[in-house]
């Protein structure tokens, strides 16, 4: 925070963001995105960290697509990006639209060498609401092997257990 104070520098914030989201301090995170898109730091990467939470958390949901768009001029390979966007519409209910995004950002990150257990899992959530039982099966058995967090085990069990 001293110095986001010191100096209004997107790598400040962006920094000061990332460890309030990791103490899930949603609102602060949020609030600090904020202040930084307000104080001109309207970087790729603060604009889609702003519009993932807003999507993530299921609010401003037509803001969140605004901003994940406006990363994504920049930057429209961008795997991290590209999930954002699927992610928005995933939680706007359109599935459809959601999947194809969120496979390309699989696809992108694979490229890099960076797969992502998040994005697998939200590629998993899609094609259950899509009633696609084994796709989602097959996506939360990747997101559970690069990252086996409980929530994820669930997924996996109630889906086996039917």
């Amino acid at each position: 925070r001293k110095a986001v104070n010191l100096k209004k520098s997107e790598v400040y914030y962006f920094y000061l963001a990332s460890a309030l989201d990791k103490q899930k301090r949603v609102q602060d995170t949020i609030a600090v995105l904020k202040e930084a898109y307000e104080n001109e730091q309207k970087s790729a990467r603060i604009c889609n960290y702003l519009g993932y939470l807003y999507a993530d958390n299921n609010i401003k949901l037509e803001e969140s697509f605004t901003l994940i768009n406006a990363a994504l001029e920049n930057e429209p390979t961008n795997g991290a990006y590209l999930d954002s966007l699927g992610w928005v519409y995933y939680k706007m209910g359109k599935y459809h639209d959601a999947l194809p995004l969120l496979l390309e950002a699989a696809s992108e990150l694979e490229l890099e060498g960076y797969p992502d257990a998040v994005v697998y899992e939200h590629i998993g959530d899609t094609y259950y609401a899509l009633q696609l039982q084994d796709k989602a099966l097959e996506y939360w058995n990747k997101a559970y092997t690069l990252d086996p967090k409980p929530e994820i085990q669930k997924k996996i069990n109630a889906q086996k257990g039917k």
